[in-house]
């Protein structure tokens, strides 16, 4: 029964009486297979989707997907510090895409042309305004740049540690703005880069010069010197300087133990308890934190407890020398 219903439905479709029906393919509007030509003050992007938001956002990202191609060609989003300790590569054109649309204020476009092109699907024309676009990614870019400057003025008070926090966020926070002032010259080729481009520079070189400045001293109980070396070890890795003079820029990191051993099928088991303690000039704890380490060895204890030291080395190749220290610089 139920297969004569379906072939009734499609009889019914296919043809009616001895007469075929022809079903109508709609065609394309004109304007979303031609979308109006980019001039120096407007750009025009088509999208779709299943409402009109999501035709809207497809449209916005077409236009920043266009946008971001034309910055890659001027900037490839390298962010380095002369001194060589940082060196990363942003290549991931979809968050590039996204971060694109999230500057684009509702101010600087608008929908042209809305068409329900069928079920759950939703056609748009959009204009964007560039100039508009570029006043509202100026007025972002004086913002921030007076946020970091105020940021910057309220750490002169902190201790060296803080201090070293606050200005590594200040200096994150201007990576981004980098693209602000590339994505700005883009939209207007007249506009002036080479003053914020430095001022940027300037911002983010209060903490490269703090960091340069600061150094630290290693110092252990007698249980807990042989992990030393690691510490060390790690610190010049990220090019900090270790220095056995006290002074204002300078860091104690002390480190204690409690050790213990025990056997278990053969195997000498070493186990340590540690405890990272990390002091400014004026003897204020200004990091800390606690591991728990455990190492064996088949030959004796000593030489299980010198896996231990192994073993730290390894959490810090992991998690990082500030994680593992409790202090971030």
């Amino acid at each position: 029964m139920r297969g004569i219903f379906l072939v009734f439905i499609t009889i019914f479709f296919v043809s009616c009486g001895d007469k075929a029906v022809v079903l109508e393919k709609k065609e394309l509007p004109s304007w979303y297979k031609n979308p109006p030509q980019d001039s120096t003050l407007y750009s025009y992007s088509v999208g779709e989707g299943r409402d009109k938001q999501i035709a809207i956002a497809d449209a916005l990202s077409a236009f920043a997907s266009t946008l971001s191609v034309s910055l890659s060609s001027e900037f490839s989003y390298k962010q380095k510090v002369s001194q060589g300790y940082i060196s990363s590569t942003q290549s991931d054109s979809v968050s590039t895409i996204k971060s694109t649309i999230e500057r684009i204020p509702l101010s600087a476009y608008e929908t042209l042309k809305i068409d329900e092109f069928g079920f759950e699907r939703v056609l748009v024309l959009i204009k964007v305004d560039k100039m508009r676009l570029k006043k509202a990614l100026v007025v972002e870019l004086e913002q921030k740049l007076e946020i970091a400057q105020d940021d910057i003025s309220r750490s002169s008070s902190y201790n060296i540690a803080k201090k070293l926090v606050a200005l590594k966020g200040v200096r994150d926070s201007l990576v981004d703005l980098e693209k602000n002032i590339f994505m700005i010259k883009v939209l207007d080729d007249k506009f002036e880069t080479l003053e914020y481009q430095n001022r940027v520079l300037e911002l983010q070189g209060y903490y490269d010069k703090l960091r340069s400045a600061t150094t630290f001293k290693v110092q252990s109980t007698k249980s807990s010197s042989i992990f030393d070396p690691a510490i060390k070890s790690a610190l010049a890795s990220e090019k900090m300087s270790i220095s056995t003079k006290d002074s204002t820029n300078n860091l104690v990191i002390f480190t204690d133990s409690k050790d213990s051993r025990s056997t278990s099928y053969g195997f000498f088991i070493a186990s340590s308890l540690l405890n990272i303690t990390i002091k400014d000039f004026n003897q204020k704890v200004v990091g800390a934190n606690q591991l728990e380490l455990v190492a064996h060895s088949t030959k004796s204890y000593e030489d299980a407890k010198k896996n231990l030291a192994l073993k730290l080395k390894e959490i810090i190749e992991k998690d990082g020398i500030s994680k593992v220290i409790g202090l971030e610089f």
